[in-house]
């Protein structure tokens, strides 16, 4: 079974196991970095970019110094085509359909290549076009692609041809025909024959995922692969009407070049490279397994994708002069490009230029500085004609930098950035010396004006400080004045001192802002003047400030004297409530009595204070001035009055409850034991035969009573450790109205060192120990 009827049987798994791929598509695992490589030989010499620098170093060996003028990538083989039509070629592994080709091709002259990868067996199947039109390819059963070409050529020779993915490849025949594989993807091929018929084709590309190919009068045709994103449908709609020159198609996008040098484009693959080449003049386009490069018509290789940009980067500076093709990226350089080249030159000169404009820049700002802080006219002259002849100079530099740039090509990017990126440093430099020039200018007609405006602020200056003064004195008398009246007439004067002062100071503005700004005698009689003119402002100001508060102040004092005057009425109500409690207490027959005067007493006492609290409050705020001191010293004075009258009553509330004895009960006596001895003394009585302690200083009354029978109570003084200091007694007893008295009884005496002293009309016996 040959490889035909393998291939028939074999049709369904092959399609299960290929993903849609297009112009040099591959596994994304396996897809390298293209490598830079040059390696110029001879002037006439050309080197290789984005291939494997062994690979590019046999080529450049193969070619003994002739110009390579295209160059074809697969997978791992690299074709090149020499201008006298010599097949050169090397691979990084798998060198047997490489070698076939090779040898084949010897001794023909060869005029179009391509290497496109065949996908099953991922290897490359290496195609050469003879002068003759004869394609060439790997004698080996499983590579066929040189064979379909030629039968459909059908005895005519074949011009050009274009593959990126084996089995799927596209000639021209030199009429202009367009023929193709017809092993893959048949379907694919047919749809564009028919769209191709009687058209002469000039420029084409084929991948898995699509074919295009471009007439001689500009016609975009192409098909899409069925089931994949149509991208190639898209790009033919976007090229109606327009006259198309070179196309490209890859594994997710097609784009192809309008003969004003315009990108057209479809797909995930190239919408980044759009964006990018906006703007620019297009000359040619590769896709390659998602990276894509256009060509700008200065040799400009622009790219996206990681590869892409990686080789666009690498060929910053050449002169590129074509685009590989296959399936992988690749470039031919012709060395340093002549406008980069022109650029680089007048970027180097034009830097020289700038440093030394601003140099000079610098020191006309220096001199129009030196203008600035001259203390004499003569150098203020001599540092303004330095001024000018450093700024003339900058002036010099310039006009030469835009000879520079206009030596420069139009129209080239890198030549447009350059001039941008001149202009954004030099004019600024230019308006600095210019601004210098300026500034000396003004320094010179500065000098005469400083003068004049010195006299006149200093002027101003002594009738601001008397009008100050005039409103501060006023200001003062207002504050001193003890009616309304001659307060109101002080504050007039200050308003008119201190309109006076604040015109004063509009005036000295003026003239200082008619002077010029950065020179420096100006700004000293500025920073001289203005923090004393600020001070005479602040002055009245703070004046008629002043006078306002001793105006308002007649109004808060009203107000305090009616408020402290009210809360007078009540102190003077209280305290009178405290004395006729005093005289209830004083008066009382009954400790209750007693008592409840001294509370009413020290409630009333305690309202005087909490509205004597009130009043020191409203005197606390009353403003400074003679007539809030008068107030204050009035108020007070009443206060302190009442104060001491209801102190008076307390003390008076407070001893009547101390004597004061309800002798209401005929059948009870009442005792206080007081210490005078000192230390812990305590008095105990022994009532039916039960000792009770009466403790020195105690605010109760002890109660003894004979209704139980018991007339005689045995007295105990007891010392701190518990010893008996002293015995003794006392007898109960009635006198004649029936009273129970205390007494002293030749059998019940009372212990040594103690007293008993009866309060008359009362039953309180108070007994004091004076023992040791």
């Amino acid at each position: 079974m040959n490889h035909r009827q393998r291939v028939a049987v074999c049709t369904a798994l092959v399609a299960a196991m290929i993903s849609p791929l297009a112009a040099g598509a591959a596994h994304a695992a396996t897809a390298p970095t293209p490598v830079a490589v040059s390696s110029q030989q001879a002037a006439n010499t050309t080197s290789l970019l984005g291939v494997d620098p062994g690979v590019a170093a046999k080529i450049q060996e193969q070619a003994k110094g002739r110009k390579i003028i295209k160059v074809s990538r697969g997978v791992n083989t690299t074709l090149a085509l020499t201008e006298d039509g010599t097949l050169l070629g090397a691979a990084t592994k798998n060198p047997a359909s490489l070698d076939d080709v090779l040898k084949q091709a010897a001794g023909k002259k060869i005029i179009d290549i391509a290497a496109p990868r065949y996908g099953p067996r991922n290897v490359d199947d290496p195609l050469a076009l003879t002068a003759d039109g004869v394609v060439l390819g790997a004698h080996d059963d499983e590579y066929y692609v040189a064979e379909d070409l030629n039968k459909a050529a059908a005895g005519r020779k074949i011009s050009h041809i274009a593959a990126t993915d084996a089995r799927i490849a596209l000639a021209t025949t030199e009429d202009g025909t367009l023929i193709g594989t017809r092993d893959r993807l048949p379907e694919m091929l047919d749809r564009l024959l028919v769209q191709t018929k009687g058209h002469k084709i000039t420029a084409m590309a084929a991948s898995m995922s699509g074919l295009l190919a471009a007439s001689e009068d500009g016609i975009l045709m192409g098909s899409d692969r069925q089931g994949t994103p149509a991208e190639v449908a898209d790009l033919v709609k976007q090229a109606a009407g327009r006259k198309i020159t070179h196309v490209s198609t890859g594994t997710a996008g097609a784009m192809a070049v309008t003969d004003d040098g315009s990108l057209l484009g479809a797909g995930s693959d190239v919408s980044a490279m759009l964006e990018k080449a906006k703007g620019q003049k297009i000359t040619d386009v590769h896709i390659a397994y998602e990276n894509a490069l256009v060509l700008t018509g200065d040799g400009t290789l622009l790219g996206t994708g990681t590869d892409g940009e990686g080789l666009a980067k690498q060929a910053e500076g050449q002169l590129i002069t074509q685009l590989g093709t296959g399936y992988r990226l690749s470039v031919i350089s012709a060395g340093e490009s002549p406008v980069h080249k022109q650029i680089g030159e007048a970027r180097t000169a034009i830097a020289a230029k700038l440093a030394a404009a601003e140099a000079d820049a610098k020191a006309a700002e220096e001199a129009a500085q030196r203008a600035v802080e001259a203390t004499s006219e003569d150098a203020a002259k001599k540092a303004s004609e330095e001024t000018q002849a450093a700024a003339g100079k900058v002036t010099a530099t310039h006009d030469e930098i835009v000879k520079i740039l206009d030596g420069l090509p139009k129209g080239v990017k890198a030549a447009e950035d350059l001039r941008t990126e001149t202009a954004g440093k030099v004019d600024p430099l230019v308006k600095r010396a210019a601004d210098a020039v300026q500034k000396a200018k003004d320094t010179l007609a500065v000098f005469a004006t400083i003068g004049q405006a010195r006299t006149k602020i200093a002027g101003k200056l002594a009738d601001a400080d008397a009008g100050a003064k005039a409103a501060e004195e006023a200001a003062q008398r207002a504050v001193d004045a003890l009616s309304e009246a001659d307060a109101k007439a002080d504050r007039e004067v200050v308003q008119a001192a201190r309109d006076k002062v604040h015109q004063i100071d509009t005036d000295v503005n003026k003239i200082l802002e008619a002077l010029p700004k950065g020179v420096k005698q100006a700004d000293d009689l500025r920073k001289e003047t203005t923090p004393k003119m600020e001070a005479l402002v602040k002055r009245v100001d703070e004046a008629l400030s002043r006078a306002d508060q001793a105006v308002a102040a007649f109004k808060a004092i009203g107000e305090a004297r009616t408020a402290a005057e009210a809360k007078l009425a009540d102190v003077e109500r209280h305290v009178k409530a405290a004395e006729a409690a005093a005289e209830r207490g004083e008066k009382a027959t009954t400790d209750d009595e007693a008592k409840a005067a001294l509370k009413d007493a020290e409630t009333e006492s305690a309202a005087v204070r909490t509205d004597a609290d009130a009043i020191k409050t409203i005197l606390d705020k009353l403003p400074a001035g003679k007539a809030g001191d008068a107030l204050r010293t009035e108020i007070n004075g009443k206060l302190g009055v009442l104060l001491k009258r209801a102190d008076e009553a307390l003390a008076r509330a407070k001893a009547a409850s101390e004597v004061h004895h309800d002798i209401s009960d005929p059948d009870e006596v009442r005792l206080k034991f007081d210490n005078k001895a000192g230390g812990n003394i305590k008095l105990q009585f022994k009532v039916k035969e039960k000792l009770v302690d009466v403790q020195a200083g105690s605010k109760d009354w002890f109660k003894l009573t004979d209704k139980d029978g018991q007339a005689e109570f045995q007295l105990i003084v007891v010392g701190p450790s518990g010893q008996a200091l002293a015995n003794g007694g006392v007898l109960a007893q009635r006198d004649a109205k029936g009273q129970l008295t205390l007494t002293n009884d030749a059998q019940m005496k009372l212990p040594e060192g103690l007293t008993m002293v009866h309060n008359p009309d009362t039953n309180q016996y108070i007994l004091t120990w004076n023992g040791k």
